[in-house]
């Protein structure tokens, strides 16, 4: 699949991001906070993703098309509208 072991390194850079942006709602601040820069990179698209992704053999564009469903899906309460939501704005859910 990988062409040279390079592309497998920024491959691997892209999924340790993905991985990453899964502690988007974690209770310990820094893996919140690592989570919150690995979105942010993730969907925002910059010179350095678009960068990682070619790097990767990774269409830029069809990964974010797949990212953002996804991740909004898993965290509907933190992504609103395309941004992350800060983790004291959220409400909490409280049982009746």
């Amino acid at each position: 699949m990988f062409d040279l072991p390079e592309q497998l390194l920024w491959y691997n850079v892209l999924i340790q991001a993905i991985a990453d942006s899964l502690n988007l709602e974690n209770k310990d601040k820094y893996k919140r906070n690592d989570a919150i820069d690995a979105t942010r990179w993730l969907l925002d698209r910059g010179k350095d993703y678009q960068t990682v992704c070619y790097r990767a053999g990774v269409n830029p564009e069809s990964l974010h098309r797949w990212l953002w469903p996804w991740l909004h899906q898993r965290f509907p309460s933190s992504l609103k509208e395309g941004r992350i939501v800060s983790p004291g704005n959220l409400k909490r859910k409280t049982r009746s």
